[in-house]
């Protein structure tokens, strides 16, 4: 879910003014939004590394850990969880795998950045198309809340597959013990694609839909203070009902006024600083109100094809107690109880900061060179 974390691909705040400044093309719109979601992916993804290690590892004390893919039977048991926290994650997976641990699984979501951008932008469009009257019709909360879990879930299509290759090469496999698996290489995204059937692939789909419903409360969120909204951070409720200014439904626009001056005429522009803590705020609004799905989605997809291969050519009793959302989730509470539903939460909220201030820049740089 990085357009979560992306005030590029986020629905449109402020009308162009082609007599102010020119219009950015949509040739160097995409491109720029592709370079800044390269940037930011890379800024981010030793964040969801460290969040995908901590939501896979076995725990020691569970009654299951030996009947899941990621611990199969006979693997040694722990005193304690191999991850403890979030700084002790980081610090491990550098000094035990180097940096390029981090990084692990960031090809998938590299080689689809273009592709998930251009989906949010095309289903977000279409979605809130459908629901005004005019083309020209400002759209309320409500319907950018709509019109943005319509998007997730449109774009759930190519999330699942990246988020599940993704998290194969992340997720920690162990042997016969945790620092054993540590040293053994990883499969590459060819020999992993190859292996994979397109069932196999689609692991998590209906976890992912569910997840990706929060790009609503994100859209959401994000208009409420770009619009003049608060929270009580900028200025009181007269400044805010004063400034408050008209949106469109093109996603397109809001770089171009907040950057680039296009509407600077109009009252009430937000200020940069508005946008990036507006990024910043929906990003943990829209992670916040997903995470636990999120964590339920991971440890089905953290499930290796070859787990899955065994447990269907034979009758004996699957290997994983991953086998579906509800399933997963008793297996999680018999692990972990409620805390191992916000496991990797802090990294999560922490990558929002720098992934929105480096896209905001990269986007800004990127137009600015070749405008």
């Amino acid at each position: 879910m990085s357009a979560l974390e992306s005030p590029v691909a986020t629905p449109a705040t402020l009308a162009r003014d082609a007599a102010v400044a020119p219009a950015i093309s949509p040739a160097l719109d995409f491109c720029a939004g592709t370079i800044a979601g390269i940037a930011s992916l890379l800024t981010g993804h030793p964040f969801d590394t460290v969040k995908v290690r901590l939501q896979t590892q076995a725990q020691p004390t569970s009654r299951v850990a030996s009947r899941t893919g990621l611990a199969p039977p006979g693997a040694r048991q722990h005193a304690a969880p191999y991850y403890r926290n979030a700084v002790h994650t980081f610090v491990r997976v550098t000094r035990e795998e180097g940096v390029s641990g981090l990084y692990k699984g960031v090809m998938s979501p590299m080689l689809g950045v273009a592709l998930m951008n251009a989906s949010v932008f095309t289903s977000y469009k279409y979605a809130m198309n459908a629901m005004l009257a005019t083309p020209d019709a400002e759209p309320s909360l409500w319907q950018i809340t709509a019109a943005g879990s319509a998007s997730g879930v449109f774009t759930s299509l190519i999330t699942t597959p990246i988020d599940r290759l993704k998290i194969l090469q992340q997720a920690l496999i162990p042997t016969e013990s945790t620092a054993s698996a540590l040293t053994r290489k990883q499969p590459s995204l060819l020999a992993l694609v190859r292996s994979m059937s397109l069932p196999s692939l689609y692991r998590g789909w209906s976890a992912t839909i569910l997840r990706d419903i929060g790009y609503g409360p994100y859209f959401l969120t994000y208009e409420y203070v770009v619009r003049g909204g608060s929270f009580g951070l900028f200025s009181s409720r007269e400044d805010e009902e004063r400034n408050r200014r008209h949106v469109k439904a093109d996603p397109k626009d809001e770089i171009d006024g907040e950057v680039f001056g296009v509407g600077e005429g109009e009252v009430g522009g937000a200020s940069t600083v508005r946008v990036l803590v507006a990024g910043g705020l929906a990003g943990i609004v829209g992670w916040g109100c997903t995470f636990p799905i999120d964590v339920i989605k991971t440890k089905i997809q953290s499930v290796p094809p070859v787990a899955l291969a065994s447990s269907t050519s034979s009758s004996s009793p699957p290997t994983t107690p991953y086998t579906s959302i509800r399933a997963t989730v008793a297996a999680t509470l018999r692990e972990s109880g409620w805390r191992g539903f916000v496991a990797g939460l802090g990294p999560t909220l922490v990558r929002s900061v720098p992934v929105n201030m480096v896209t905001f820049a990269v986007f800004e740089l990127v137009v600015s060179t070749f405008r």
